[in-house]
């Protein structure tokens, strides 16, 4: 099977492309492996490739205006007057001085209105891991909704 078709197959932005389309970029389609360390993007570079992760777990890390990084996971969670409402769950770098009021103002700058989380709660434990590495989303719902 060629590159382009094991990657449509897998990746719904590469299989949803009309024929027409599919068909130009087929040839330019190459399948590669990349070390959990490989970094994509740096901010101010020059974007020399397009990424269509079949297999992956993809972490974007933002330094804060202090330097200092978090660890961040928003999940829905029932609400009776809304249906849902998004929270953030954030576990702050060591010694930052983060607060609520300054997240969701620096977040008001940047995101629609209703994109910016409902309530923000601060953790200081890790947050629960899928044996992907990835966040356990399901499981932060569950600790929520109890």
């Amino acid at each position: 099977m060629n590159a382009y078709r094991e990657s449509s197959l897998n990746n719904q932005l590469l299989a949803s492309l009309p024929p027409e389309a599919a068909h130009v970029v087929q040839p330019l389609i190459e399948s590669v492996e990349l070390s959990a360390d490989t970094m994509l993007y740096e901010a101010g570079t020059v974007l020399r490739h397009v990424y269509f992760p079949v297999t992956a777990v993809v972490s974007l890390v933002s330094p804060l205006q202090d330097g200092a990084c978090a660890e961040v996971a928003v999940v829905g969670v029932p609400d009776e007057r809304l249906g849902e409402v998004s929270i953030a769950l954030i576990l702050p770098a060591a010694g930052s001085l983060l607060s609520e009021q300054e997240l969701r103002d620096f977040l008001i700058q940047r995101l629609a209105s209703f994109k910016v989380p409902e309530r923000f709660i601060f953790v200081s434990e890790s947050l629960p891991r899928l044996g992907t590495g990835k966040i356990d989303r399901v499981a932060l719902k569950a600790q929520l909704s109890a």
